[in-house]
């Protein structure tokens, strides 16, 4: 006797299985620690503050001040003529300065609020 495709048909789809009680448990301990970590990261975005250490504060920050203030004088980003006899940022790649985000980020918010943002939504992406 042949079978139908109808008859067949609950071979095909996959059993539905519970998680049992450690996996339950491993899961609500990695969503407590990934909002814990989330929850660290954007004390700086809703107390006007700004994580500053290391690069981010020697090479970023100074960085993304000279391209927010170029963007609003409608001036040219490319070349900044503060690094030693005049540097080409875009070059060097570090700001990702036609990166779209980037564009309307650091073109129509203040410096603190973008660059924060910025941070937040990249190690917000991580998780």
């Amino acid at each position: 006797m042949m079978s139908t495709p109808l008859q067949n048909s609950s071979r095909l789809t996959p059993k539905k299985t519970n998680l049992d009680s450690m996996d339950k448990i491993i899961f609500w301990i990695m969503a407590a620690a990934t909002a814990l970590m989330l929850i660290m990261f954007s004390f700086p975005f809703f107390n006007g503050l700004m994580y500053t250490i290391d690069d981010l504060q020697n090479l970023h920050l100074p960085n993304r001040s000279f391209y927010a203030n170029a963007l609003s004088e409608g001036s040219d980003f490319t070349w900044c003529p503060d690094l030693f006899c005049g540097f080409d940022l875009h070059a060097e790649g570090q700001v990702g300065m036609y990166h779209p985000l980037h564009l309307l980020l650091y073109r129509f918010l203040p410096l603190c609020l973008a660059f924060n943002l910025e941070l937040f939504l990249l190690i917000r992406s991580c998780f």
